[in-house]
């Protein structure tokens, strides 16, 4: 794989950059928690939106 911050070409398994440093797994749980917050509100929205079609 290819380091995204310094564009060095790293093993698949890299954990941290050994070039730059940065770090393959706090990227990760950074953008993980990110996409669960938006999928429970957008699934809220929905059944909103089927609650009130269904009251109406």
């Amino acid at each position: 794989m290819i380091c995204p911050h310094c564009k060095k070409e790293l093993a698949d398994n890299a954990q941290v950059c050994p070039q730059c440093g940065y770090n393959f797994l706090a990227s990760v749980q950074k953008k993980g928690c990110g996409c669960t917050v938006a999928f429970i509100i957008f699934l809220a929205v929905i059944v909103g939106v089927f609650i009130n079609w269904l009251i109406s």
